[in-house]
């Protein structure tokens, strides 16, 4: 069985360019996994703390109005028929400001717990391709690198001149 090997210049590029990959391919799983725990902190945490402190201004407003309706009630004569009616809308919109946040609170939550999932699960499959990039493709790299080796032997011991650097 003979053959006739003439260059093995085409699998020395494949050999570069599966190191090549491989760094690149490590490079971008570190960027991914960066870029995902970015997104994790920004919905689970920024978020939530977002809302957190607007449920607190709200808080703020709420106990506000009743004081106002409280004075309102106090001083209530006809002349003050438009500052009782100024203080229920300030109390009634201060009660719907505290609904809206903490049902921001409660979606805030539910989409956390969603994240956490798709991320813990994202990172696992940036797992296996960091394993890839790391270990597979490097070990492929070599193993070509063996049979690059042997081809150079074979065209050596065949009389075939030699090419590559």
């Amino acid at each position: 069985m003979s053959s006739d090997v003439k260059s093995v210049d085409a699998l020395r590029n494949l050999h570069a360019a599966l190191l090549q990959l491989s760094d690149h391919c490590d490079d971008h799983v570190t960027q991914l996994r960066q870029l995902a725990h970015r997104f994790h902190e920004q919905i689970t945490v920024q978020r939530r703390q977002y809302w957190q402190s607007q449920l607190q201004l709200a808080e703020r407003q709420l106990q506000m109005a009743h004081e106002a309706m409280a004075r309102a009630k106090i001083s209530q004569d006809a002349a003050d028929g438009t500052r009782n009616t100024e203080a229920e809308i300030m109390l009634a919109r201060s009660k719907k400001r505290v609904a809206y946040c903490l049902d921001k609170l409660n979606v805030c939550k539910r989409i956390s717990a969603e994240v956490d999932r798709v991320v813990d699960r994202f990172i696992g499959e940036l797992g296996a391709m960091s394993e890839l990039s790391e270990s597979g493709l490097p070990q492929s790299a070599n193993r070509l690198a063996v049979w690059i080796d042997a081809l150079d032997l074979y065209t050596d011991n065949s009389g075939s001149p030699p090419t590559g650097p």
